[in-house]
């Protein structure tokens, strides 16, 4: 199905007219029919988080059909993750002793960031950043308190403001991207893959400590 077609449904069962989603949105009647006849497909993340909210359905159900795939939000979080895998996007940690002075004013709790709940917190260990010209890309690892579950959110700082883009709550292809640029930061991907690919079947016990050997902790 879709992007249009899944829209009019969501539409249509909560009895919403056209007029009226418009109005939640803060677009008018006819683009929600041009979206829902899918003349237009909207790119603004802003738009597309607020239908997700409105009919409480994540942004992969929304953008999921085959005729939706290239979206811009799938064509960027996609972009990051290969730029990311062939190292030629530089990310690096978002809270360290050289931090950039814009990190002080970026907050979860804002009411533009739709992946915000109570309890939620950031795990600054692995929360990083990759600048791109006047301005950066923010992958912030979360973790809630109160149910102790972890998602990732992207945010972009531009124009000196943190706007928030999605959550891999609503899209799941965030974790890929989350994966791809621990790895490069933190390595550990790497470590692991490194131990699946060895071959241990002819005596080789590379990386296992003798009795003898002092255990380093």
């Amino acid at each position: 199905m879709a992007f249009g077609e899944r829209l009019k449904e969501l539409r249509e069962k909560t009895s919403l007219t056209q007029k009226e989603l418009g109005e939640k949105l803060g677009i008018s009647a006819r683009l929600v029919s041009y979206y829902e006849t899918n003349k237009n497909i909207p790119n603004d993340p802003t738009i597309l988080n607020n239908i997700a909210s409105i009919f409480s359905v994540s942004l992969d159900y929304l953008l999921g059909g085959p005729d939706t795939h290239e979206s811009k939000i799938h064509q960027l979080v996609k972009k990051l993750t290969e730029t990311t895998k062939l190292n030629k996007l530089n990310w690096m940690p978002f809270y360290d002793d050289n931090f950039n002075s814009w990190v002080n004013s970026f907050s979860l709790n804002v009411s533009s960031n739709k992946s915000y709940s109570k309890g939620d917190e950031i795990v600054h260990e692995e929360t990083f950043y990759a600048d791109y010209r006047n301005g950066s890309y923010v992958l912030v690892r979360i973790r809630n308190t109160d149910n102790q579950l972890y998602k990732t959110a992207l945010f972009i700082y531009y124009n000196n403001s943190f706007v928030f883009y999605a959550s891999d709550d609503n899209l799941s292809i965030l974790e890929d991207l989350f994966m791809a640029v621990r790895n490069q930061v933190l390595g550990i991907e790497t470590f692991i893959d490194e131990f699946l690919n060895e071959d241990f079947s002819k005596g080789n016990s590379l990386g296992v400590l003798s009795t003898e050997d002092e255990i380093p902790f």
